[in-house]
């Protein structure tokens, strides 16, 4: 796997500011069947899952893989928006791209995600677009959080080992900046 790390440019909060690495290690998750990877200094983050249990119904045990980069933003100037944007994106059709912007004290302020598959040059490069709900408070702490998950290792269906199961879902991204504005 191949990556750079980005340079970080000087902080300054407000309108308009790119966000680069290094960033913060996020929540991670997952149980004996998956793996996690969080490199916070060069902005990747990768999961892998075996699947190995039989489809549900009703639910799923066990807690799916999610390896996530962290951004706590201050805000000095009204900003509306938030941009991820990732590159060199492999996914399984089961994974998502996911960005959770919430607030300090506005609570909940947006959500963007790109869905796997993943798969060829055309689709491994892009954004996920945010628009907050509401404008932040001057002062407030906007928490970003991004990175990749997927689902609790069952299948809804079919079977296990007929034809269409997958035995791995798995993924990785780079997440060169992001963009407050």
């Amino acid at each position: 796997m191949h990556t750079t790390q980005a340079e970080p440019l000087p902080a300054q909060d407000g309108p308009g500011t790119v966000h680069r690495p290094p960033y913060e290690t996020g929540p991670t998750g997952g149980d004996s069947f998956t793996v996690t990877n969080v490199n916070a200094d060069a902005g990747t983050v990768g999961v892998a899952q075996r699947n190995t249990r039989q489809a549900a119904f009703v639910h799923c045990v066990g807690n799916g893989p999610m390896a996530t980069l962290e951004i706590n933003h201050t805000v000095r100037e009204a900003i509306s928006s938030v941009e991820i944007h990732y590159t060199e994106a492999i996914l399984t059709d089961a994974l998502v791209m996911n960005a959770i912007v919430t607030g300090s004290s506005s609570g909940w302020l947006g959500h963007g995600a790109a869905l796997g598959p993943r798969d060829n040059a055309n689709e491994r490069t892009g954004t996920i677009n945010i628009p907050l709900r509401a404008t932040p408070e001057d002062g407030e702490t906007v928490r970003i959080v991004f990175g990749l998950q997927t689902h609790a290792g069952c299948l809804p269906y079919p079977v296990l080992g007929l034809p269409g199961s997958r035995p791995v879902d798995k993924g990785r991204a780079t997440f060169p900046w992001v963009s407050v504005g």
